[in-house]
């Protein structure tokens, strides 16, 4: 996948409502339509699941864990590619990374937070959007 579809809204897996406020609110800024769950489970149980293209996934969530989630995101839908978010740091990140790709996902990104607007949008290849983040994205 070169760049998400401005058709289909990007899946947001995050329990932290400040978090998952500012990543919609940068999803927005290049008018990329977003469904925010706060919870593992109501996005594993969304009806929605099989439209996704892409996901960004928390790792650390209160329902579930990130690589129980990753795991059941395998056997329902590996065809979502998937940015993987943690404050828990880059070792826990390319874990997550080695599990999903060995389980058939295309990781995009992983990316520790507190990251920025320029971050998401290379880890979406967001390229041409990137100037106008830079410029006008408080953000950034």
């Amino acid at each position: 996948m070169t760049t998400p579809s401005h058709k289909q809204p990007i899946a947001l897996v995050e329990d932290d409502p400040l978090m998952g406020s500012l990543v919609v609110q940068m999803l927005g800024l290049h008018d990329l339509p977003t469904d925010h769950y706060q919870t593992g489970f109501a996005f594993l149980k969304s009806s929605a699941l099989q439209n996704y293209e892409t996901a960004i996934l928390d790792l650390s969530l209160p329902d579930i864990d990130g690589f129980d989630l990753i795991d059941a995101l395998a056997d329902l839908a590996t065809h979502i590619d998937l940015v993987l978010i943690s404050g828990r740091g880059h070792a826990t990140l390319d874990s997550a990374r080695l599990v999903a790709e060995g389980l058939g996902h295309t990781v995009l990104a992983t990316l520790n937070k507190p990251f920025s607007s320029q971050e998401l949008c290379m880890a979406l290849k967001l390229e041409a959007a990137f100037a106008h983040t830079t410029q006008s994205s408080p953000f950034a």
